[in-house]
């Protein structure tokens, strides 16, 4: 008598056989595979200057991918220092579509740590364009993310021009958002008394100017 279970189901025919030999498949086949690996490795230099030269010289085609990771979440496995240093490297190629994202994660990102890194990266583009999302990361309830903001202020007032910040934030959010941003460089530890009030000009009456 046989110890085997026996089935009474009918056997399904399975073409090639119950066992197949295995077969590997070569990754060439597959080069999006290769482009995230590709990126994967470069958003996890540790040497700064390496990780600079190397976020300066992604292509169209690498930057599709940071813009991917960058908007993962956790239950894409994606470890978070990853995630920052795909919204970092978007600073450094200041599209419509780079910008538009950043923007969108200093605003509605899902954590506190998310907005932060969006925040801080778009002070490092320079552009006075982003100030209100990052004025309004000063009134956060995390610390981190209010952190990030007077960081924010700080780079970008340094970078360019306090008074041209100051100037910009005036005009876009009036004495509340001038409030804001004094208080945020006072804590930055930028001197007070190198401060004055911008001005507009009678040529240019819809436009503050610093002169």
């Amino acid at each position: 008598m046989s110890d085997q279970p026996v089935s009474s189901e009918p056997e399904l025919p399975i073409p090639g056989g119950r066992h197949r030999p295995s077969v590997t498949v070569g990754r060439s086949g597959i080069p999006a595979l290769r482009v995230r690996e590709r990126v994967e490795t470069i958003l996890r230099t540790h040497d700064f200057a390496e990780a600079e030269r190397a976020f300066g010289e992604m292509t169209p085609e690498d930057l599709a991918v940071v813009r991917v990771i960058a908007q993962e979440g956790a239950a894409s496995g994606i470890e978070p220092p990853v995630r920052y240093a795909a919204i970092a490297a978007l600073a450094r190629h200041p599209s419509t579509a780079n910008l538009n994202l950043l923007t969108d994660l200093a605003r509605l990102g899902e954590d506190f740590y998310v907005r932060g890194h969006a925040v801080l990266a778009l002070a490092h583009t320079g552009s006075y364009a982003h100030l209100a999302p990052i004025l309004a990361a000063l009134e956060a309830t995390e610390p981190f993310e209010r952190t990030a903001a007077v960081k924010a202020l700080h780079h970008l007032a340094t970078v360019t021009s306090e008074d041209a910040v100051r100037a910009h934030a005036l005009a876009g959010g009036g004495e509340e958002a001038m409030r804001r941003l004094d208080a945020a460089l006072a804590e930055a530890g930028r001197p007070a008394e190198a401060r004055r009030e911008p001005r507009v000009t009678e040529a240019d009456p819809g436009g503050p100017t610093t002169s």
